[in-house]
């Protein structure tokens, strides 16, 4: 009985495939049977199957997004919906692929320039470019439309209200301070008016011509705003007004005696009667210290009617010379002022 039991107990031992006796590190290497490492191969490969296809699936970055198959974030992003997150690969698609323009800034048109400014800053802007190229006088003098006449009293009138805004309070208005504090503005009053003046006069330009009635109402307004400054004492003033008062005749008698009212056609004792031209020029001859130069003008007015009224009778009788009236008119213009300036005497 003990020789069967040992010889066991030896045989156990002795077995080299006894695990008890194979030490624990060396368990997981034991080999297995032909079975086992078929099914362990098969599950290798399906789980390399498996990656291959989720791989195919990420976002094409290469990297395998693990999150995205983690059961622990599944419900996550299970709860957004494919169409958000297409969109917004598209758009980040979209936005990579889209070149912003490169937009230089430029300076403003001269058109844009022109608009912007008042004309306070567009009459200097005029100004400076005729200082720089003076030929560009012509050239504003051949496109400018003509101004009426009432746009130039328009501005002889601000002009005579600066001089009598200028006055001072506290001195007599016809003083020689008074008349030195608004001497400049007097200066450019009286040089405004003579270039005013020389315009309606008669001239080569048949564009640029005023009508008779225009004219005569230009002068008598021109006129009446010498008569209605103040008469400083001033012997130098005196003078300047004196002048004045003789070239502004004389204007008035070569506007009544031009040819060219007959020509377009108006007729002169119409004109005269609608402006009640001699009742002003009598107030000009009232104002006018001694009315010896527009008792002449007044002449000259009473004769031209006179001389209508010839040509009416003779027209009538079929007399047609009228050779004696126009003479008489010539006569009357003694004196060139063409050369004279209201502003600068002296000239």
């Amino acid at each position: 009985m003990m020789s069967t039991g040992s010889h066991r107990g030896d045989s156990s031992n002795s077995n080299p495939l006894n695990k008890s006796n194979i030490p624990p590190h060396m368990l997981n290497n034991t080999p297995r049977s032909l079975s086992d490492s078929t099914i362990l191969s098969h599950q290798h490969a399906k789980k390399r199957k498996r990656f291959e296809n989720e791989e195919d699936r990420g976002d094409g970055s290469g990297k395998f997004n693990y999150t995205a198959q983690d059961p622990r974030h599944r419900n996550k992003h299970s709860l957004a919906p494919n169409s958000t997150r297409s969109s917004t690969s598209n758009s980040s698609n979209s936005n990579k692929r889209i070149k912003t323009p490169k937009i230089i800034g430029h300076p403003l048109p001269t058109s844009r320039i022109i608009e912007s400014l008042d004309k306070t800053n567009l009459q200097k802007l005029l100004l400076s470019l005729v200082d720089i190229h003076p030929e560009l006088n012509k050239t504003i003098g051949k496109i400018t439309p003509m101004p009426s006449t009432d746009g130039l009293l328009n501005i002889l009138n601000q002009k005579f209200t600066q001089i009598i805004d200028s006055l001072p309070y506290k001195c007599d208005s016809t003083s020689d301070y008074s008349y030195l504090r608004v001497k400049p503005f007097l200066h450019e009053f009286l040089s405004c008016l003579e270039d005013y003046v020389l315009h309606i006069l008669p001239h080569t330009n048949p564009h640029k011509y005023h009508r008779l009635s225009h004219a005569l109402n230009f002068l008598h307004e021109a006129t009446s705003f010498i008569h209605k400054l103040p008469n400083f004492t001033n012997s130098e003033y005196q003078y300047i007004r004196n002048t004045t008062h003789e070239q502004l005749a004389n204007c008035w008698l070569i506007i009544l005696n031009q040819e060219k009212a007959v020509e377009e056609g108006e007729d002169f004792y119409k004109v005269v009667e609608e402006l009640q031209l001699v009742a002003k020029l009598k107030m000009h001859a009232l104002e006018e210290a001694g009315g010896e130069k527009f008792k002449k003008v007044l002449e000259c007015v009473e004769l031209k009617l006179f001389q209508a009224e010839e040509l009416f009778k003779e027209q009538a009788n079929g007399d047609m010379s009228g050779n004696y009236g126009n003479r008489r008119l010539n006569e009357l213009i003694t004196v060139d002022y063409s050369q004279y300036s209201l502003a600068n005497p002296s000239r």
